[in-house]
């Protein structure tokens, strides 16, 4: 009996460093990521294709990952049993694919405010930036009359020593 109780504790062992830990670790990295607020435009771009992608490819791996996690899980109590903070990690293992969801959720709407705000800022910029040109092409052409003014005035005034009097 010692020498069972050895094996399932190893086996026990196995399967939480190796196969539950690493989908827990991949989920909650992608949690934390997804969770992000990025603070420029260019990391909420990167961020968005990040959540397209993620949702597309690694999503889908993991679930194959405890598909087969879970024909492991299902030969091991077949032959030994599971101690409580085996079954724990089992249901928060086998729980991520329905808790990922809503973070998904969130992330968007997130992310679609953070879009929103920075394309109104954009264009609030793009409005400054014409009213600016503008000003300076008013400025540019007041400046454009005045020297056509001072050569049309000019042309009656004499030149003295180099100078237009």
């Amino acid at each position: 009996m010692p020498f069972l109780k050895s094996i399932e504790k190893r086996i026990s062992g196995i399967l939480r460093i190796y196969l539950y830990h690493s989908i827990c670790e991949s989920y909650e990295k992608i949690s934390a990521k997804a969770m992000k607020i990025p603070n420029e435009t260019e990391e909420l771009v990167e961020l968005m294709k990040y959540i397209e992608n993620v949702k597309l490819k690694e999503i889908q791996e993991l679930k194959e990952e405890m598909a087969k996690a879970k024909k492991r899980l299902d030969f091991l109590l077949t032959y030994s049993f599971m101690n409580e903070e085996d079954i724990k990690l089992n249901g928060v293992t086998f729980t991520w694919p329905s808790r990922i969801l809503p973070i998904f959720d969130l992330s968007k709407k997130r992310l679609t405010q953070k879009k929103v705000k920075a394309q109104e800022d954009l264009k609030a910029k793009i409005e400054q930036n014409n009213a600016d040109l503008d000003e300076i092409y008013d400025d540019v052409c007041k400046f454009y009359v005045s020297i056509l003014n001072y050569l049309w005035v000019g042309s009656w005034y004499y030149v003295r020593n180099g100078r237009i009097c």
